[in-house]
C-alpha cells in the first residue's frame, strides 16, 4: 500500500433533505444524469454490547437490495461537514442470509432496527468519475438526496469532497444532514431494543466487558442519569413559570423542548441508565451552598436557577451522548441551543410587570398640542379617573419637546395607578425611561425594540387581523391593540377591521393565548362601547372619548366603571 492509498476504500457522503423532489430532479437533469434500476432497501442494523457502535462510531448492516443481499461496515466519521468515513460492502450468496444471521446470533449480535427505503440512483460521472447521487424516500422520515463518492487515496479523498460541496451549491440543496437514518429513526420513533443482554451464565454484558473501558463508561452513564433528571425537573419549572406567568407562547416553546429532547434520549438504554445510578454514593449530594437554598427575587430567582440548571446539564448530557449515544448528541446540542434563548426571554418577561398589565383595562392616547401646565393636570385626571395605560402621542412635536411632555407626564402620575407608553420612538422610550413603546405594523420589529429597551420595558404592537395577533404572540409583543374598530376623529384609515375582528381575535386569543393582553381600538366611546363587551373584550384604548372630554376624570371613571363590571 503506497502512502497515498487508504486501508479501507472511503465513502463521501453529502445527504440533505428534499421538499420538492420534482424541483430537485428539474435541476438534477440539466447535468445529463444516468439512471440506474429502481432500488428497494430494507438495512438490517445490529449491535454488540462488547463492541458499542455508537461509541466506536461504527456500522454493522445487512442490507436487502431488491431481491440480493449485501453485508456492510462502515467506520468511524471523520471531523468534517460531510459524511467520510471507510466503508467495506460485500454481496452475500443467494440463500445465505439466515445462516449469516445465526452466526451473528451465536457470537452475541443482536437487531437494533430496520430502515425500509425506496432509492433512485444516478451516475454523473460527467460531473466526476465516481459521482452517484441517490433520492431517497425513507419509511416516516420523508425523502433525501445523498451526494456520494467511494474512493481509495487521500488526493481522489480531496477531490471528491470538493466535487460533492460544488455539486450540493448547483442543485441548491440546504444544509448537511450528518445524522444516519438509523439515528433518525431512533431520535424520532423511539426505536431501540432496551432489554438487557444476558450471557447464558445470567452476568449483563456490561460486567464482562467491565476490562474495555467499562469502568469509564459507567461513569459517564452516571452523569447521563444525573443530568437528564436534573435537565428535565429544570425545564417542567421553567415550562410551570411561563404557563402561570400566562406567557402561553413561552410555555409551549418550552414543552416542546422538553419532549423533542425526551424523544432523542430513548435511544439511551434505560437499563444502563438505572444500573447506574447510586444516590446513597454520590458525594455531589451532601455538597451544598448557602445560595441554594435563597430565591431573594422570587419567580424571577427561580426561572434563574432553573434556567442555569437546565443549560448546564444538557451541555453535560451532550458531552455524555457523544460517547454513549453519538446519534443523540447533535439533537441536545441544538435543544441547548434553542433553551439558552427561551431562558432570556423567560427572565426578561419576568422582570416586565405583566402582573400590571393583567389588570389594566382603560388605556388613553394623548397628544401634546396643551400647554405644558395644563397637559399635566389632564394627566393627572385621567390617571385619577382610572386610565392605567396612557401613551403619549404626537407626530408633530418635535424630539426635544416630545420628551419634555413625556418627562412631565411620567412625573405626574403615580406608577401605581398609570404606566407611560411612548409611540413609535424606542429611543424617546428607551432614553426617558418610559413603561414601554407602542408599535405600528411598519414600525421597528418587536425583536429590534427589545435589544435597545430595557428588560422591564413594554414592547406593544398594534393588530389589523387574526393573523398579525398571532404574529403578535409570537413574537412576545406584551400586549396587543386591535383595530381600527370604527371610524376615528384622531386618525383615518383606508379601512376598517371592525366587530368582525374583534370576534375572531377574541376567539383566538381565548382559545390560543389568554394572557396576551388586547386593547380593541379605534373610534370606541360610550355610545358603542357595548358592541366591543359584545365581541368578547375587555379592555379599549381611547382617545377623544377621554382626552377629548370637557371632564376626563369623569369620563376616565365611567369607562372604566363599564369595563370592570362586563
Amino acid at each position: 500500500m503506497t502512502r497515498s492509498e487508504l486501508q479501507f476504500p472511503v465513502e463521501i457522503e453529502g445527504k440533505y433533505r428534499v421538499d420538492n423532489q420534482d424541483e430537485f430532479l428539474a435541476r438534477l437533469s440539466v447535468l445529463g444524469p444516468v439512471e440506474k434500476p429502481l432500488e428497494e432497501h430494507e438495512d438490517h442494523y445490529l449491535r454488540h454490547p462488547c463492541r458499542d457502535f455508537r461509541i466506536t462510531d461504527e456500522a454493522l448492516r445487512m442490507r436487502r437490495v431488491n431481491d440480493g443481499w449485501h453485508l456492510t461496515y462502515k467506520g468511524p466519521r471523520s471531523e468534517s461537514a460531510l459524511k467520510i468515513r471507510p466503508e467495506v460492502e460485500f454481496p452475500i450468496a443467494p440463500g445465505t442470509q439466515q445462516d449469516l444471521q445465526r452466526v451473528w446470533g451465536a457470537l452475541g449480535f443482536e437487531p437494533v432496527a430496520v430502515v425500509r427505503k425506496t432509492r433512485r440512483v444516478f451516475s454523473l460521472e460527467s460531473y466526476h468519475p465516481c459521482m452517484h447521487v441517490t433520492l431517497d424516500h425513507v419509511e416516516e422520515l420523508g425523502s433525501f438526496a445523498e451526494l456520494e463518492c467511494i474512493v481509495g487515496d487521500h488526493e481522489a479523498l480531496r477531490h471528491a469532497e470538493q466535487a460533492i460541496e460544488g455539486l450540493a451549491k448547483q442543485l441548491k440543496l440546504g444544509f448537511v444532514e450528518r445524522r444516519s437514518y438509523l439515528s433518525m429513526i431512533l431520535e424520532r420513533h423511539r426505536y431501540i431494543v432496551t432489554t438487557p443482554i444476558k450471557w447464558k451464565s445470567g452476568v449483563h454484558m456490561s460486567d464482562e466487558c467491565e476490562g474495555q473501558g467499562g469502568g469509564s463508561t459507567r461513569v459517564l452513564w452516571r452523569m447521563a442519569d444525573a443530568n437528564r433528571n436534573r435537565v428535565m425537573e429544570g425545564l417542567r419549572t421553567l415550562e410551570d413559570i411561563a404557563r402561570f406567568s400566562g406567557f402561553g407562547v413561552l410555555q409551549s416553546q418550552y414543552k416542546e423542548a422538553r419532549h423533542r429532547l425526551q424523544g432523542s434520549l430513548q435511544v439511551l438504554d434505560s437499563s444502563e441508565l438505572l444500573s447506574a445510578r447510586d444516590t446513597r454514593g454520590d458525594v455531589g449530594c451532601e455538597v451544598k451552598t448557602a445560595s441554594e437554598f435563597q430565591r431573594p427575587n422570587a419567580v424571577l430567582s427561580i426561572g434563574q436557577a432553573a434556567g442555569a440548571r437546565v443549560e448546564q446539564g444538557l451541555r453535560v448530557l451532550e458531552e455524555c451522548a457523544k460517547v454513549i449515544a453519538p446519534e443523540a448528541a447533535a439533537t441536545i446540542e441544538k435543544v441547548r441551543y434553542e433553551v439558552y434563548d427561551l431562558n432570556a426571554a423567560l427572565v426578561l418577561a419576568i422582570g416586565r410587570d405583566h402582573e400590571f398589565l393583567s389588570r389594566a383595562k382603560l388605556y388613553v392616547l394623548v397628544d401634546c398640542r396643551l400647554e405644558l401646565d395644563l397637559f399635566a393636570r389632564r394627566i393627572r385626571d385621567i390617571s385619577e379617573g382610572g386610565a392605567q395605560l396612557i401613551q403619549i402621542r404626537d407626530k408633530e412635536r418635535n424630539t426635544k419637546d416630545l420628551v419634555e411632555y413625556i418627562r412631565v407626564a411620567m412625573e405626574t402620575v403615580d406608577t401605581k395607578l398609570s404606566r407611560i407608553i411612548v409611540n413609535d420612538r424606542v429611543d424617546v422610550a428607551q432614553g426617558v425611561g418610559a413603561a414601554g413603546v407602542h408599535l405600528g405594523q411598519e414600525d421597528l420589529s418587536v425583536g429590534m425594540a427589545r435589544r435597545i429597551l430595557a428588560p422591564a420595558q413594554y414592547v406593544g404592537l398594534s393588530t389589523h387581523c387574526v393573523a398579525q395577533v398571532e404574529q403578535g404572540a409570537v413574537l412576545g409583543a406584551d400586549y396587543i391593540g386591535c383595530g381600527p374598530t370604527f371610524e376615528s376623529q384622531t386618525k383615518s384609515f383606508d379601512r376598517f377591521s371592525g366587530i368582525e375582528f374583534l370576534v375572531g381575535a377574541s376567539d383566538w386569543l381565548q382559545k390560543n393565548h389568554p394572557g396576551l393582553a388586547a386593547f380593541a381600538i379605534g373610534g370606541i366611546h360610550l355610545e358603542n362601547i357595548q358592541q366591543v363587551l359584545q365581541a368578547g373584550f375587555s379592555r379599549v384604548a381611547v382617545s377623544q372619548g377621554v382626552w377629548g372630554s370637557s371632564k376626563p376624570r369623569d369620563a376616565a371613571q365611567r369607562f372604566r366603571e363599564i369595563l370592570e363590571n362586563r
